[in-house]
C-alpha cells in the first residue's frame, strides 16, 4: 500500500515510517502540512496518516485541504494522535476522516488498523450529537461565557440551570463541584468527570480541550491570556460592582457609583484604544473576545454610556452578529428584555439581583 506520512515531530515521522515500512508498505512522508500539499497530491496515495498536532497547519486544517483535491477522491485520510478526548474525534469525522488512531503507535497493529480501515473493514464511528460535558449555569455575563465559548468551539453540552435566587449554588452537591459556590462551572465526563470552576479557567480549559479560539505558540497564547485576565481582574469586577451600587442597592451611595463606573469607563476606552489597530483583541477571534464581549455588551445596565468608544462600538457589534454568541446569551434562558432599559421587568431583576449578591 502507498502511503504518506505527515507528522512535525521529526523523531515521531521517522518511527511511522520505520513501522509501515517494515510491513511492507512504500511510504513518502513530510515534516510539515503546508509543503506536505502538493507533493500528496501529485503522488496520490492510497492512504495519508496526518498527526493532529502541528505549530504550522494543523492536522485537521491539513486534512480540509487535502480533502478538496479531486484528485485525492480514493485516498483514505488516517488522524493519529495522544489526544483522547472525544471531540478531537468528533472533529475529524466532520472534516472527513476515515480513521482515528491513538498513540503511543503499536508497531504490531498500526500497520492492520490502517489496512482495516482503507479496506472498509473498520468504518469511522463516532456519535457527535453525546455531550459530554455538563454546563451548571445561569443568566449572567460570568455565566454566558462558558455557554458562548461551548457554542462557539461547536462542543455538545448538557445544561443544569442553577437557581441563584434560591441558594442553589450554596448547596453541598454544588459545593462538590466548586468549592466557592459560584457559577459557571462545567464538569468533563470525559476526562472522569472532571470539574473546573472559574469562568476564566473553564474558557482555557475548553480551548485548550478543543484545540479552538487560542493560539498554540507562547507569543500568541500569551497574548489571548492577558486579555482574558484583563476582563477576569479589571472589567468583569468593575461592572459588577456598578451593578450593585447603580442598579440593586436601594440607597444610592454616589461615590461608590461613580467610583466603579469611573474605572468601568476607563477599563473601556483601554479596549477601545486597542481595538482601534486591532479588529480583534488579540489578532483573531479568541476566548479573549468571548471574556471581555460577555461584560462590555451590558455597558448600559452598569449605567455606563460608550457613545465616545466608536472602536469598541464596532466590535461590540462585530461579535454581537456571529450565531453561536446569540445562541451562547441565551443560555439558559434569554433574559435580554430584562436586562435593558428602567422598566418593570428591569426592576424585579435588579430586586433579585440584589438577594443573589447579598449571598
Amino acid at each position: 500500500m502507498k502511503i504518506y506520512v505527515v507528522d512535525d515531530d521529526h523523531v515521531q515521522l521517522n518511527v511511522t515510517s520505520l513501522i509501515l515500512e517494515s510491513a511492507g508498505h512504500q511510504v513518502s512522508s513530510m515534516a510539515g502540512g503546508i509543503l506536505a500539499i502538493s507533493e500528496i497530491e501529485q503522488q496520490k496515495p492510497d492512504c495519508v496518516v496526518i498527526d493532529l498536532m502541528m505549530a504550522e497547519m494543523g492536522g485537521l486544517e491539513l486534512l480540509s485541504e487535502l480533502k478538496k483535491k479531486q484528485r485525492l477522491k480514493n485516498t483514505k485520510f488516517v488522524i493519529v494522535t495522544g489526544h483522547s478526548d472525544k471531540v478531537w474525534r468528533i472533529k475529524a469525522k466532520e472534516k472527513g476522516a476515515d480513521g482515528f488512531i491513538l498513540k503511543p503507535i503499536s508497531q504490531e497493529d498500526f500497520s492492520a488498523k490502517l489496512d482495516d480501515i482503507v479496506s472498509g473493514k473498520t468504518p469511522f464511528e463516532v456519535d457527535i450529537n453525546k455531550a459530554t460535558i455538563d454546563l451548571y449555569t445561569a443568566s449572567t455575563p460570568n455565566g454566558w461565557k462558558a455557554s458562548v465559548a461551548l457554542e462557539e468551539m461547536d462542543i455538545p453540552y448538557n445544561v443544569h440551570t442553577v437557581d441563584l435566587k434560591g441558594a442553589e449554588q450554596k448547596q453541598d452537591w454544588f459545593l462538590k463541584i466548586n468549592p466557592n459556590g459560584r457559577i459557571p462551572a462545567i464538569i468533563d465526563q470525559e476526562a472522569g468527570n472532571f470539574p473546573i470552576f472559574e469562568s476564566g479557567a473553564i474558557l482555557i480549559y475548553l480551548a485548550e480541550k478543543s484545540g479552538k479560539l487560542m493560539p498554540q505558540d507562547a507569543k500568541g497564547r500569551s497574548e489571548v491570556i492577558q486579555w482574558v485576565m484583563f476582563q477576569m481582574g479589571g472589567l468583569g469586577p468593575m461592572m459588577g460592582q456598578a451593578n450593585v451600587f447603580h442598579r440593586y442597592f436601594p440607597e444610592k451611595i454616589q461615590p461608590a457609583i461613580d467610583r466603579y463606573q469611573n474605572e468601568t469607563k476607563r477599563l473601556l476606552t483601554v479596549m477601545d484604544t486597542h481595538l482601534k489597530d486591532n479588529y480583534y483583541l488579540a489578532k483573531k477571534f479568541s476566548i479573549a473576545d468571548i471574556a471581555n464581549w460577555c461584560w462590555a455588551r451590558t455597558h448600559k445596565w452598569s449605567g455606563v454610556k460608550i457613545d465616545d468608544l466608536p472602536h469598541l462600538q464596532r466590535w461590540l457589534d462585530t461579535i454581537a452578529e456571529r450565531p453561536a454568541c446569540q445562541a451562547g446569551i441565551k443560555v439558559p434562558i434569554d433574559l435580554e428584555e430584562l436586562r435593558t432599559g428602567d422598566g418593570e421587568g428591569a426592576k424585579k431583576f435588579a430586586k433579585d439581583a440584589l438577594t443573589m449578591v447579598q449571598r
